[in-house]
């Protein structure tokens, strides 16, 4: 059964309430509940932690931030370097860090780009790589023919040192399939005369082997080499056995030397 029990004039006036919280609290991270509606300023503010901020005043606040950074005026000789306002549609002049920047690494006024880090390894460098294909930037040493256009700053580096192509469009780069590299001697003296570039074929450096002639082709040699004849004569032309492989070589790994465009 339920009872509806109305109050009027004075008496109503004089009615009070309790703390009604209980059956509206306060809405917190935890807690369901009741929650007051940020005014703007309070957006603005920021200081209050049990209110609410509407999508609407979230994006008055949003615009009044990006407002205030197209107004802002960048002057100097840094990223903005010819100073203005920053709009929309404003474009900002900025300085390309240079080979020389990125190795000193004392500059905060420039902007580093692909070029930039591909420009710390000039074209022609050559490295030994731990894989059988060239990484992108690079050509294996194989002594293929490329294009002097597409690979004009190769070119402009190492010209026709390694052969000239077909002497128009192309030229030849360095083959080091299977060779040793050998550091050109620049007039040092070590390897004298060497063109810059050439191949060397393999050699022994001159030298001798002694015989020792008992003069007793008959009696005990003791280890000793006996070149005299059965008559007891001697001049004999002595050959020794063949020994070893194909060519002459230190221990070595094998890896793709490859070349930077």
């Amino acid at each position: 059964m339920a009872l509806d029990v109305r109050f009027s004039g004075d008496v109503a006036d004089a009615i009070g309430f309790g703390d009604a919280t209980f059956l509206y609290p306060k809405a917190t991270e935890s807690v369901a509940g009741v929650a007051e509606i940020a005014t703007e300023d309070e957006t603005q503010a920021g200081q209050e932690d049990d209110r609410i901020v509407t999508p609407k005043k979230l994006k008055a606040f949003v615009d009044g931030i990006a407002a205030a950074i197209r107004g802002i005026t960048f002057t100097g000789a840094g990223l903005a370097s010819g100073g203005g306002d920053l709009t929309e549609n404003r474009t900002i002049t900025v300085t390309k860090a240079t080979a020389a920047d990125m190795i000193d690494r004392t500059r905060d006024d420039r902007v580093v780009t692909p070029r930039c880090t591909a420009d710390l390894l000039p074209a022609g460098a050559v490295f030994p790589f731990a894989m059988i294909a060239a990484p992108a930037g690079f050509l294996a040493c194989d002594g293929s023919d490329v294009s002097r256009i597409d690979y004009a700053q190769l070119f402009a580096a190492i010209g026709t040192t390694f052969g000239a192509g077909d002497g128009t469009n192309t030229f030849t780069l360095p083959d080091l399939r299977g060779e040793f590299v050998r550091g050109w001697d620049g007039e040092r003296g070590i390897d004298a005369g060497r063109a810059f570039g050439s191949a060397q074929d393999d050699q022994f450096r001159s030298h001798t082997h002694s015989l020792t002639d008992t003069g007793d082709p008959g009696g005990d040699t003791s280890g000793k080499f006996d070149v005299g004849d059965s008559s007891g004569g001697s001049g004999l032309s002595v050959n020794t056995n063949a020994t070893g492989g194909a060519e002459t070589r230190p221990r070595n790994v094998a890896l793709l030397y490859a070349i930077k465009t």
